[in-house]
């Protein structure tokens, strides 16, 4: 169950920052911290929600 609640917080992660890059650049700014954090904040997501994706399936199917 506490896997399920990384993944989402992951997925929450991934959405604010594709949202914030979104925001960032259709206000003209092209480059600078906020754009390359919004990059960090999406990959750190991903990582995040992927991993405690595969983990908790790995437990699932260890279980069987």
């Amino acid at each position: 169950m506490i896997t399920k609640i990384f993944e989402w917080i992951g997925f929450i992660i991934v959405g604010v920052s594709i949202y914030a890059n979104a925001i960032i650049r259709a206000d003209g700014i092209t480059s600078g911290a906020g754009i390359n954090l919004s990059i960090v904040g999406m990959i750190t997501g991903v990582i995040l929600t992927l991993t405690f994706f595969l983990v908790r399936k790995l437990k699932v199917t260890q279980n069987i």
